[in-house]
C-alpha cells in the first residue's frame, strides 16, 4: 500500500462533451512533465447569532465549484488539438480558429494522488503555449467545470505514439523575417462568467464566454533595431511560430495582426537580448486572432 499516493501513478484524460455537462469517454489522454491540480471549492453559509450570541451560531451548505489546471503538457501532435478546440472553439480538419460563439465543453478524469475523479462541463478558461530552446514544446491550461465526482475504476487509457514538438525545430518569424528567438509564450485567455450561480442548482450554470484574449511575449537576441523600430511606430506585423517533430508533424501557429506592447532589453555575458510582448487581434484575411494549424504524417 506504500505507493497508493505516488506521483508516477497519476494521469489526466478528456473528450469533448455533445451536451454541456453530459459525461462522455475521454478520447485523448496527456502525457506531461508538470503536474495538475483540481479541485471542488464548496461555499458555506454563516447564521447569525439571536440577541443573546454576539456570534455565528451555524453553517449550511452553499454552492459547490469546480476548477484546475494542467501544467507543461508535451504536444503530441494526435491528442493537442481537441484543447486546442476546446480553447479557440472552431475546427476545420487540421486548422483552429477562435469560434465567435460558444466554446465546446469537455469531460475530464484525473487520478491524482492515488484518488480517481471526473469533471464534467468543463470549459477552458486559459491556455498557454511555451517554447524555450534546448525543450520541447509545451502547454498549460486552466479549467471551469460543473461538478466533480469520486469516480470507482478508470477508462481504458490509451496514450499516443506520436513524438512531441522539439524547439529545435521551432522557428518565429516577425513580419516574414526570422528572429533568433531563444523562448516565445501565446497565451490565449477566455473571460468565463464563473461560478455562474441560477436558484434551483447547486453547481455553476454553463459558463458564457467574454472576448477572447491573444497575448504573449518572445526573447530573442538583440541584433537588430528593427523590432524595437516597430515596437516605437506601433506597427502591426504578422507573428509565426513554426514547430516540426522528427518523424515530420507540424504546427504552426499564425497571428495575422499583431502589435508590440512592451521592450526591454539586458546584457549578458555575451549578447544583448531583447524581450517583447505582444497583442493579436482579429485578422480579417483570416477571419480570426489567431490560427493553429497541426498537419500528422
Amino acid at each position: 500500500m506504500a505507493n497508493e499516493g505516488a506521483v508516477w501513478k497519476d494521469f489526466v484524460g478528456y473528450g469533448k462533451e455533445t451536451t454541456w455537462g453530459t459525461k462522455v469517454v475521454p478520447t485523448a489522454w496527456a502525457r506531461f512533465r508538470g503536474g495538475f491540480d483540481f479541485v471542488h471549492k464548496a461555499e458555506h453559509i454563516r447564521l447569525s447569532g439571536t440577541d443573546e450570541l454576539r456570534s455565528y451560531v451555524k453553517f449550511v451548505r452553499g454552492n459547490i465549484s469546480a476548477e484546475g489546471s494542467i501544467s507543461d503538457l508535451e504536444l503530441l501532435p494526435d491528442h493537442f488539438g481537441l484543447l486546442l478546440e476546446a480553447a479557440l472553439g472552431s475546427v476545420n480538419g487540421s486548422v483552429y480558429k477562435v469560434k465567435h460563439g460558444g466554446l465546446p465543453s469537455l469531460s475530464v478524469e484525473v487520478s491524482h494522488g492515488g484518488l480517481l475523479h471526473e469533471y464534467v462541463g468543463t470549459k477552458i478558461s486559459s491556455l498557454e503555449i511555451s517554447a524555450e530552446a534546448g525543450g520541447l514544446l509545451r502547454a498549460s491550461t486552466s479549467f471551469v467545470g460543473r461538478l466533480g465526482r469520486d469516480l470507482a475504476s478508470a477508462e481504458t487509457r490509451s496514450y499516443s505514439s506520436k513524438e512531441p514538438f522539439v524547439c529545435h525545430g521551432v522557428t518565429l518569424t516577425w513580419g516574414g523575417s526570422t528572429i533568433r528567438a531563444q523562448t516565445a509564450t501565446v497565451r490565449i485567455e477566455n473571460p468565463l462568467r464563473y461560478p455562474f450561480w441560477e436558484m434551483g442548482d447547486i453547481y455553476s450554470a454553463e459558463s458564457t464566454e467574454g472576448v477572447a484574449e491573444i497575448t504573449g511575449e518572445f526573447r530573442a537576441i538583440f541584433d537588430s533595431t528593427a523590432e524595437f523600430d516597430d515596437f516605437i511606430a506601433g506597427t502591426e506585423r504578422t507573428l509565426v511560430i513554426s514547430g516540426q517533430n522528427t518523424a515530420g508533424d507540424t504546427i504552426e501557429i499564425k497571428m495575422g495582426t499583431v502589435r508590440l506592447k512592451d521592450f526591454s532589453r539586458d546584457r549578458g555575458d555575451q549578447n544583448w537580448d531583447q524581450t517583447l510582448s505582444f497583442e493579436a487581434i482579429y485578422n480579417d484575411s483570416d477571419g480570426s486572432p489567431i490560427v493553429v494549424t497541426i498537419t500528422t504524417v
